[in-house]
């Protein structure tokens, strides 16, 4: 049995991946998928390859792959099925979108602050509708982050239909551990050996990672004007239901590990 770990960008990557791997191997998406969308290229950027113009080394990589490994892999159904051709058991960890929007704007400034070069730092593109500034010189650059949110997140909500995935949600791994432990370790089961104390040591505040920061779990609650709740209440709202939260944050459930109805 094997195990893959498949994540949004700055949605806690590094707090679960070493709970199997010191190091997992990572997948690229080659094919980029995840910056498909209607309008996308309003941020400068060509839309990515259609699915008949996938990368053959990303579905090779996907088929083949021994073990475990984690990547930032959007939904494509050819990449469901090479992940079946050998049983694998797929996790898909998600954060609220908009913590991950006042994830992305930090991540932006810390990398302008450490003397990044130009357009360095994630999702830091040149806005034409903005004189072609880069989003984080514009007058809102979490407006912008809003916006390319509502493009990014749909392509990954394809993973939650299938059986062999299970959705954990950060928030619950921040806040209910020890639980969510539990739950993983008896749906993964003894063929994929974990690092259980590693996210055991999260209750003591002993992880670190080279890229968390806060780990605040509703941060956006402080950092969202008026403007920005309106904006993603209409552009995330179907997002955010359909990921399990609601105007509050994540919507309260019994288990960790959920699979949502279709």
């Amino acid at each position: 049995m094997r195990l893959f770990l498949t994540c949004y960008q700055k949605s806690g990557t590094h707090q679960i991946y070493p709970m199997f791997a010191p190091d997992m191997p990572q997948i690229i998406d080659e094919a980029s998928v995840n910056l498909r969308g209607q309008g996308i290229e309003r941020f400068g950027l060509s839309p990515a390859p259609l699915p008949s113009e996938l990368s053959a080394k990303t579905v090779e990589t996907l088929r083949s792959f021994p073990g475990k490994a984690f990547g930032h892999v959007a939904y494509l159904p050819e990449y469901a099925e090479a992940l079946q051709v050998q049983p694998t058991k797929v996790i898909l960890n998600v954060r609220d979108p908009r913590d991950v929007v006042i994830a992305e704007y930090e991540s932006i400034l810390k990398t302008r602050a450490m003397g990044g070069s130009e357009g360095e730092g994630l999702w830091n593109f040149h806005i034409p509708e903005e004189g072609n500034r880069l989003l984080i010189d514009t007058a809102d650059p979490i407006s912008w982050l809003i916006r390319l949110a509502a493009l990014r997140w749909p392509n990954w909500l394809g993973w939650m239909k299938h059986d062999f995935v299970r959705v954990v949600h950060y928030e619950t791994l921040r806040l209910r551990t020890a639980e969510c432990v539990h739950e993983m370790l008896e749906w993964l089961g003894p063929e994929i050996p974990t690092r259980a104390e590693h996210l055991m040591a999260m209750q003591s505040g002993n992880v670190k990672a080279p890229t968390f920061r806060k780990g605040l779990v509703g941060e956006h609650r402080t950092r969202f004007t008026k403007e920005h709740w309106r904006l993603s209440n209409e552009l995330l709202g179907p997002i955010l239901k359909r990921l399990g939260y609601n105007q509050l944050g994540l919507i309260p459930r019994k288990r960790c590990l959920w699979r949502p109805r279709p």
